[in-house]
């Protein structure tokens, strides 16, 4: 019978149980790089400021005070209209939407143009 004493035991077993280690943080940096959701970006900031500027206009147009309050109401929407359209936007590219100062990479798609055109502005 095989006598194997303590030490001999944790010569053997840190080594393996240090390369089993390494090979799981591995596995474990490869999968979350292969996990990683596809990014899109929006200018948010420059919806919100587009659509103050468009408000502006629309303002200085307007004569009566049922065009005022229409202009008012519509302002008030604003903010849940862009957040739809961010959200259909990110459905349909089955992508994350983050704002463009935050991507870390300028090839990631940036989808400003689009939901300009969908907010009509």
């Amino acid at each position: 019978m095989l006598s194997i004493d303590r030490e001999m035991l944790t010569e053997v077993i840190t080594p393996v149980v240090a390369v089993l280690g390494l090979a799981v943080a591995t596995i474990g940096v490869v999968l979350v790089l292969n996990s990683q959701h596809a990014m899109g970006t929006i200018d948010a900031t420059r919806l919100v400021k587009t659509q103050l500027l468009q408000l502006e206009k629309e303002i200085a147009k307007a004569q009566t005070e049922k065009q005022r309050e229409a202009i008012a109401t519509s302002a008030t929407q604003f903010g849940q209209r862009m957040n739809q359209v961010i959200e259909e936007l990110a459905r349909e590219c089955k992508c994350m939407m983050v704002h463009r100062r935050v991507a870390l990479s300028s090839s990631v798609p940036d989808y400003t143009e689009e939901a300009l055109r969908r907010l009509g502005l």
